[in-house]
């Protein structure tokens, strides 16, 4: 079987360079990663914690029905993915018509939706051949599905429930015909449950 360092594999061929550097995220204490859990859940102006936004963190995923990263092989991907999240608040600015006042008004709204890249690669492992069977899995159960899907991963679990995968390339390599590296585009996306008022 053959083994590989991720956090190279994924600065090497996934378009990645320079800081910060992939994480694992078994390489967090357990504080730490509550402290990325809290950042990406109260945003920008959360003070004092490590900024997760941005930063490239290696562990497994959920989509769906299917794992990334379980180290087994079958209807799963074996290989953790590299995923790098990305978030904004929604502002509203009005302008002031007249007067001395410079500048907007902000009305601050919501969160937008989070966005996430997820940058993994697919293999088999005698190296030989195309990795068909995993290549067929990102198509058939991630990408052909046309709804939101739902999603865990240790750091955002507390903060959204599904996701929808916007878009889906499989990148070029040539360092082995057995290697298939893959990046999706995703949002957020929440259950919201609408209850039907009956008049009287």
């Amino acid at each position: 079987m053959a083994e590989f360092n991720l956090g190279k594999l994924y600065t090497s061929l996934a378009s990645y360079k320079g800081l910060p550097f992939p994480i694992g995220i078994d390489q967090l204490p357990a504080y730490k990663l509550q402290q990325f859990k809290d950042r990406l859940k109260w945003g920008a102006d959360t003070p004092d914690i490590p900024d997760i936004y941005g930063q490239p963190v290696i562990m497994p995923v959920w989509i769906g029905l299917t794992i990334l990263g379980t180290g087994m092989e079958g209807d799963h991907l074996t290989m953790q993915p590299m995923v790098v999240f990305e978030g904004k608040k929604k502002i509203v600015k009005n302008g002031i018509g007249g007067g001395s006042y410079n500048g907007t008004i902000k009305e601050f709204i919501n969160f937008d939706d989070y966005k996430l890249t997820i940058t993994g690669a697919v293999i088999n492992q005698n190296q030989k051949e195309y990795p068909y069977e995993q290549v067929s899995i990102i198509r058939e159960k991630l990408w052909k599905p046309n709804r939101a899907q739902e999603f865990y991963s240790p750091v955002t679990n507390d903060l959204f429930d599904h996701i929808v995968v916007e878009d889906i390339k499989f990148k070029e390599l040539n360092m082995s015909p057995g290697i298939q590296m893959y990046e999706i585009k995703a949002i957020s996306d929440a259950t919201l449950e609408v209850e039907q008022l009956k008049g009287e």
